[in-house]
């Protein structure tokens, strides 16, 4: 698909053949608008783009091509990023305006609940920028057809927080694509700034710097993630260094509190069986980096 200046979301109706129910409701304008992944049979599914000084990103996942949570046709992550800073929207296009009130938790992590906007309202799109503004989700809808898909956005600084609201966080394909755009529009040293990177430019100096040394995770892992036990490429101390299994616990530092990637362990399974330890952050990497 060629786009000039922006992207609509959802992008479904745009596609021929389109079997999700979305109606565009927000145009990403940008320049140097490219695809960067999509699926086999030709849908994009993550996109950049950038518009003065802001560097911009959208995920998708289409469910209602394939079977996914019930009640969403599609998700749209956009991520905006400068100077050193990011934020995330979510647009979630429901089925029907039921499935948009009963897949929320609209009042989680401060939020104030969700408003209904009719769709053929004029000033449908400022009313609805006017309470993302004060952190009410608004959803658009058709009124008087109840059973017409539903819309719903919010904004955050913390994706996991809009994983919550929405009840996203455990779709695995999102999931994939919402982390290599990540890695795509926010540069490396910023994604890393925080975090203690000595031991891996150790490695780096060990095995060459032509060398790929791999890097954990910019964000936590999930249950059900695939990850790789890594020490450093000259470890021998632990018996579990390469070894390949799946998260199936989480557990955090700081309960009080969003917690940083370096504050989180996780106990894995690896061949059938779990793992009595726990591993911190540093020491896991995405299985499919090897």
């Amino acid at each position: 698909m060629n786009f000039d200046d922006s992207v609509p979301l959802p992008i479904g109706t745009e596609m021929p053949n389109s079997t999700v129910l979305a109606n565009s409701m927000l145009l990403v304008h940008g320049e140097n608008i490219e695809v960067q992944d999509e699926t086999d049979s030709g849908w994009p599914t993550i996109f950049t783009l950038d518009r003065e000084e802001v560097s911009a990103g959208i995920a998708i996942d289409y469910l209602g091509l394939h079977t996914g949570k019930t009640g969403i046709e599609e998700v749209n992550l956009v991520l905006l990023y400068q100077d050193d800073e990011w934020t995330w929207r979510a647009i979630v296009a429901f089925s029907s305006k039921s499935n948009a009130i009963e897949g929320g938790q609209y009042e989680t992590d401060g939020y104030d609940g969700y408003e209904f906007v009719p769709w053929k309202a004029d000033d449908r799109f400022d009313r609805m920028e006017a309470l993302i503004e004060e952190d009410v989700t608004p959803i658009a809808y058709t009124k008087g057809e109840p059973t017409y898909p539903a819309h719903a956005m919010q904004d955050a600084d913390n994706i996991h927080v809009l994983n919550r609201m929405f009840g996203i966080g455990g779709l695995k394909t999102l999931t994939r694509r919402r982390k290599r755009l990540f890695n795509r529009v926010v540069p490396r040293e910023v994604r890393w700034k925080d975090e203690d990177t000595s031991l891996q430019n150790l490695a780096k100096q060990i095995v060459g710097a032509d060398e790929d040394t791999p890097d954990p995770a910019d964000e936590p892992y999930e249950v059900g993630d695939s990850v790789e036990v890594y020490f450093g490429s000259n470890s021998t101390d632990s018996p579990y260094q390469g070894t390949v299994g799946t998260v199936v616990d989480v557990m955090q530092d700081d309960l009080d509190g969003e917690a940083e990637v370096d504050e989180y362990s996780y106990k894995i399974e690896a061949d059938g069986e779990e793992i009595d330890a726990w591993f911190r952050h540093q020491n896991l990497v995405a299985s499919e980096y090897f």
